[in-house]
């Protein structure tokens, strides 16, 4: 789709972030043919385009109206959104484990600027789509402690200057953390002493465990000698001259 002057998009495009951008992408690529489910989103768009009207012309919302907590919510969600990371992009990286701890860290900030807009109970029931959205049930009170509980785990300084071994220092996931590092640092022990009789087999003192292309504790070994390694290792890789195996 064309992003330039002219376009569709370029028109109706207002959003503030990232995420609000692909919406209305997918919005405009895929339109809507259900007129009720059309209206929905219609009805929802022109409350919330009031709810900002409202504010840009100065008119102060009556604080005993029933929506008047509801409105600063959403009032206070404008304010902020822009100012937020790509949550929907970050938490894809975190979940195919290719954030940063500095993305990590960025990505819970903005998360807690959510939860933080919306610890009011909102009292909006109509438009339906944008009831739906700000219910307590899309907004759990479980997801809201969860997010701070990861937030007040993680060391910033560690997450800032990519410490992977120093990002959490309290609480569960510190505790997690550290079964998984006493569990390696025994794997490495045991590796380690296996690596003599690994030199026996081979009759060569020379041989260390190395990583290559980022598969680690590889035994390489010259293709000539490939024929006397023990049925039961496992060829990893191998070029011209070498064989890579990892032991049992």
């Amino acid at each position: 789709m064309n992003d330039g002057d002219g376009s569709l998009f370029s028109v109706m495009d207002f959003t503030r972030s990232q995420f609000g951008r692909r919406m209305l992408r997918r919005w405009i690529a895929h339109p809507l043919v259900s007129q009720a489910k059309l209206q929905d989103r219609m009805d929802s768009v022109e409350y919330l385009k009031g709810v900002v009207d409202s504010s840009k012309e100065d008119i102060v919302f009556d604080s005993g109206a029933p929506a008047y907590e509801s409105k600063k919510v959403l009032l206070g969600m404008h304010n902020k959104i822009g100012q937020m990371v790509d949550i929907e992009r970050g938490l894809c990286r975190i979940h195919y484990g290719q954030a940063s701890t500095q993305e990590l860290l960025r990505i819970l900030r903005s998360l807690v600027t959510a939860v933080s807009l919306l610890t009011v109970d909102t009292d909006i029931s109509e438009p339906r789509l944008l009831a739906e959205t700000l219910s307590s049930e899309t907004w759990s009170q479980e997801l809201r402690e969860e997010v701070l509980s990861w937030m007040n785990q993680i060391d910033h300084q560690s997450a800032k200057r990519g410490r992977k071994e120093t990002l959490f220092t309290r609480g569960t996931l510190h505790d997690t953390l550290q079964k998984c590092h006493s569990r390696v640092e025994q794997v490495e022990s045991e590796l380690g002493s296996s690596i003599d009789q690994v030199r026996s087999i081979l009759k060569d003192e020379s041989i260390e465990f190395k990583s290559i292309s980022g598969i680690d504790y590889l035994i390489d070994v010259k293709n000539a000698i490939a024929k006397s390694v023990p049925l039961d290792w496992v060829k990893i890789s191998g070029t011209k001259s070498n064989s890579r195996f990892h032991t049992p």
